[in-house]
């Protein structure tokens, strides 16, 4: 296809997915498409995850789309068609969804590129290759070839803005003197099949208290709480911890200032990626390659048994290998190592390791 050259007028970016990672992981991508056009270019994405996009993308040029459902989902396409119908001569849909897919057919624009699926190739005149490659990122990367380029934008990393660490400070202020170092543990993640036993969160988290000295801050949202609870309650230092539900750029605060994250493959960790805290995360079903943070220094990935073909959708016939093949001790031990590393004390794998648990 003809590429779009930077004077090719009025241009809108679409990446709708809700999800924290997804979109944290497309940004760099997108801010390069940004960069390449001489008018301001439009960006829209996930009306939760607004705030996340003008920090990431440096813009503040971003429209909101609601989710919904049912008839309520009608309707906020509608509204979103009308929005753009007619207003842009490219759109550019990064994410490749049902909902911006659609977004980019309403749009009526003289170019509107995405790629050549199977599901979705209807929406788009200029299809781009799927070569399907291993990690999300070069598939989002792919994007960049409507503009001429093929190599990798650089990977992004943030500053929380000063009301975020003020809100953060504010939160951690009646758990936690000032300015004392902590543990972040993210005990949750977007679906079940990817979360590690309650009990073994609360053996590691213990550990973290006793062995290292440090307070844990649990996160989570409001729905989390109670598996949270269920954590503290497995421990015997539970008042050596805290519960904090925060917006996102809060959060990115929070983990900025933190010793380390401990947590399942989740959107925090991915938001943690973009900070210099250290990670350890557990990975059940979710594949390493497809979905490891982009940030390669400072993260310890483990994973248990490998997940049979049946292992599905969601649907687990390995009783949950994956995950229950990652002992405590082998989270301890991987915690271990990356506090090692953050005081300067190191010992054992190099900082870019992959640890595999059995």
């Amino acid at each position: 296809m003809e590429t779009l050259g930077p004077d090719c007028g009025r241009v809108l970016v679409v990446m709708t997915d809700h999800h924290i990672g997804n979109f944290a992981i497309s940004a760099p991508v997108i801010r390069r498409l940004i960069e390449h056009f001489d008018e301001p270019v439009d960006t829209m994405v996930d009306g939760s995850l607004v705030e996340l996009a003008r920090l990431l993308l440096d813009t503040e040029r971003v429209l909101p789309a609601r989710r919904r459902r049912g008839v309520g989902g009608i309707a906020e396409m509608t509204r979103l068609g009308a929005a753009v119908a007619g207003r842009y001569h490219a759109v550019i849909d990064v994410g490749s969804g049902v909902r911006s897919s659609a977004v980019v057919a309403c749009s009526l624009a003289r170019r509107r590129i995405g790629l050549d699926s199977y599901r979705r190739g209807w929406a788009y005149n200029h299809r781009l290759p799927d070569h399907a490659p291993d990690h999300v990122f070069d598939r989002y990367a792919q994007m960049l070839a409507a503009i001429g380029e093929t190599t990798r934008p650089d990977f992004l990393s943030i500053d929380a803005p000063a009301a975020a660490r003020t809100a953060a400070a504010d939160a951690l202020s009646g758990a936690f003197a000032s300015n004392e170092p902590y543990a972040v543990v993210h005990a949750g993640a977007g679906k079940p099949h990817r979360i590690w036993p309650a009990e073994r969160f609360s053996a590691v988290a213990d550990r973290i208290v006793r062995e290292h000295g440090l307070p844990v801050c649990f996160i989570g949202t409001p729905q989390e709480r109670e598996r949270v609870e269920r954590v503290r309650a497995g421990m015997r230092s539970a008042d050596q911890t805290a519960f904090v539900s925060v917006g996102i750029l809060p959060l990115i605060a929070l983990l900025e200032r933190a010793a380390l994250l401990f947590c399942n493959e989740s959107g925090p960790m991915h938001l943690a990626a973009l900070t210099r805290c250290p990670i350890v995360a557990i990975y059940g079903p979710t594949s390493m390659a497809h979905w490891s943070p982009l940030r390669e220094q400072g993260i310890t990935m483990l994973t248990g048994h490998a997940c049979p073909a049946g292992c599905t959708g969601g649907r687990c016939v390995a009783e949950s290998r994956c995950l229950t093949g990652v002992s405590i001790d082998d989270a301890a031990d991987a915690v271990a190592v990356a506090l090692g590393r953050a005081s300067g004390n190191a010992t054992g794998r190099p900082r870019e390791a992959r640890m595999t648990g059995t």
